[in-house]
């Protein structure tokens, strides 16, 4: 599955958007991106991912780029608060069942 997901400088808000791409193989600690922003090996991030049927995207306050392929690159979430983490969590769960 392929969310959308925004890649931001600093803090989640909108002016500081680096711009949009998809997120997908999302697990509790990271997930992969296809991306046409050029992220480079070790920088750090912060992102929304927007889940189906929610109004509300899950904020990622930071990540980090593990590695980059091209368009493809692949990120460590580093703090995700308490609720954003609960969400992530049940949503990561939710592909789990929905996928066997």
């Amino acid at each position: 599955m392929y969310l959308p997901v925004s890649l931001l400088k600093d803090d989640c808000t909108p002016e500081h958007i680096l711009g949009e791409g998809d997120a997908f193989t999302l697990s509790d600690n990271g997930c992969q991106i296809f991306s046409e922003v050029g992220l480079e090996t070790g920088a750090h991030l912060g992102l929304r991912l927007f889940l189906p049927g929610q109004e509300i995207p899950i904020h990622v306050g930071l990540a980090a780029v593990r590695w980059v392929r091209g368009q493809k690159s692949g990120l460590e979430f580093i703090l995700v608060t308490g609720k954003e983490r609960k969400r992530l969590e049940e949503f990561v769960a939710y592909l789990q069942r929905v996928a066997t």
